[in-house]
């Protein structure tokens, strides 16, 4: 969504409803100050959600998923992001959920799973 991690907290907080049984954000980390994600997780933390922060970005997650032997974590989230979009999702692809689908089957993610904590976690409140 860009912006602060705190406007990407409150803008997600919008479609907030106190009937859902789980409710998580997740944000990237993404080079951004220590106080912005700090200030994130204190607004969160004033609702019943749970906030998951990748490190260092999302497209480093979703690399580790494709491409676990390279150390993506270790990597800048803009070598990420370019490396995924030159070769897998691009830019002008990458609000569409269908462009994701030939990369991120079910048996992948799911061994992903088990060496990634937040992608695990994410996992468990989509199965409820």
């Amino acid at each position: 969504n860009g912006g602060s991690a705190v406007d990407v907290v409150r803008e997600a907080l919008r479609d907030y409803h106190e009937g859902y049984d789980n409710f998580l954000i997740i944000i990237d980390e993404d080079g951004r100050p220590t106080v912005d994600i700090d200030a994130a997780k204190l607004l969160a933390s004033k609702y019943p959600v749970e906030l998951i922060i990748i490190k260092p970005c999302m497209e480093a997650l979703l690399l580790s998923i494709l491409k676990p032997r390279t150390k993506w974590h270790t990597k800048s989230p803009r070598a990420c992001k370019s490396h995924f979009e030159d070769n897998y999702v691009k830019s002008k692809k990458r609000t569409d959920s269908r462009a994701y689908s030939p990369h991120f089957d079910r048996k992948v993610i799911e061994s992903a799973a088990m060496r990634t904590a937040s992608l695990s976690r994410v996992l468990d409140v989509i199965k409820g």
